[in-house]
């Protein structure tokens, strides 16, 4: 589907945000971004109301998604029109990681994004914005955040990764912290690897070419990979400390929080029916074939996130404290702030 026009706020909140970000090495991914697809968005109301007295200020709105299960609940919202329901025409815009849509909101290109909460941590820490969360999004499930490697690889315990290369998802995001804490937990140097940066399609690839000598994976790429070539779990990432830990969910900046109460209050409703929903297993999968490249028996395989009716501040917390433990964040943050709009009354 072709890409309706780029619209957004131009403020100097987000020109601050999108600086910060680039200098973070954001600015690296826009080339993929360039190549981002979208899923079409909703029928909304031709007359829809304006902001005060409930009505939205927003109808129509562009949402960034990573093309992976744990993004099920946006999909699911859209297809079951529960955006609609609200008043809302929603667009969601595939990117490969949670930076590249940080890096979409601050240019404006979307107003929200489904982002992996380190992400949003690391860009507070840095003050290259401030941000809100509006939608809970999802835990690690048992197998959903699988370290894998080769069949014929000599890695065959956590004991043999030092000096391997090990690719990962975006450098500062969930996928190193699982990473680093699942092996210290292990009784291995978090430091011992050698961390690529590399989007999740190009991991499998890059393992049967040897370029890497295991890769953290989501799904649906741990199912893929497990049916291509075999690929082997060496260690689940998401486990003993950071079992069931809250990963990533929908946020936006604080600014277009502020200036749209109405239209979060509205994308609450709608993502709260979704996750409901993603309860029933049979709807997971379906709603799978419409934004991954997966087919039916591939979904009926993977291993499935938790969806969270809603966000344990105290488990959010342990996540920001894991970073400043292994230096990802250069100073601690409360995450209680980024909360404000979720928790808020309606």
């Amino acid at each position: 589907m072709s890409l309706s026009p780029v619209h957004g706020l131009r403020s100097r909140l987000r020109s601050r945000l999108r600086s910060r970000l680039a200098a973070m090495g954001a600015a690296a991914l826009l080339v993929t971004v360039a190549g981002c697809s979208a899923l079409g968005g909703s029928d909304a109301p031709e007359e829809t109301a304006q902001g005060g007295a409930g009505g939205v200020e927003q109808p129509n709105l562009r949402m960034g998604i990573l093309p992976i299960a744990d993004s099920a609940a946006e999909a699911r919202a859209l297809n079951a029109g529960y955006f609609a329901e609200e008043g809302l025409n929603v667009e969601l815009v595939q990117y490969p990681s949670g930076v590249a849509t940080m890096q979409a909101m601050a240019a404006g290109e979307v107003d929200l994004g489904y982002i992996n909460w380190p992400s949003i941590f690391v860009a507070t820490a840095n003050n290259a914005g401030q941000f809100k969360i509006f939608f809970p999004g999802s835990a690690s499930g048992q197998g959903t955040f699988l370290l894998l490697t080769r069949p014929d690889s000599t890695i065959k315990t956590p004991a043999d990764l030092p000096g391997k290369r090990v690719a990962i998802n975006t450098l500062r995001s969930i996928n190193e912290i699982l990473l680093r804490s699942s092996m210290e937990t292990n009784g291995v140097d978090p430091n011992s690897v050698s961390l690529v940066d590399m989007a999740f399609p190009d991991m499998l690839p890059a393992l049967q070419n040897n370029q890497i000598d295991a890769a953290v994976m989501v799904e649906p790429f741990i199912t893929q990979a497990g049916k291509a070539i075999g690929a082997v779990p060496i260690l689940d990432v998401a486990s003993g400390p950071t079992a069931e830990i809250p990963t990533s969910g929908g946020a936006t900046t604080a600014e277009w929080a502020a200036a749209n109460p109405n239209t979060m209050a509205a994308l609450e409703r709608a993502m709260a029916k979704a996750t409901a929903d993603l309860s029933d297993r049979a709807i997971v999968e379906q709603t799978l074939l419409t934004y991954t490249r997966i087919d039916a028996p591939t979904a009926a395989l993977i291993s499935l996130p938790i969806y969270l009716p809603s966000l344990d501040t105290v488990r959010l917390q342990r996540m920001a404290d894991l970073m400043l433990q292994y230096g990802v964040l250069p100073q601690p943050i409360d995450v209680a702030p980024l909360l404000d709009v979720l928790n808020s009354p309606e």
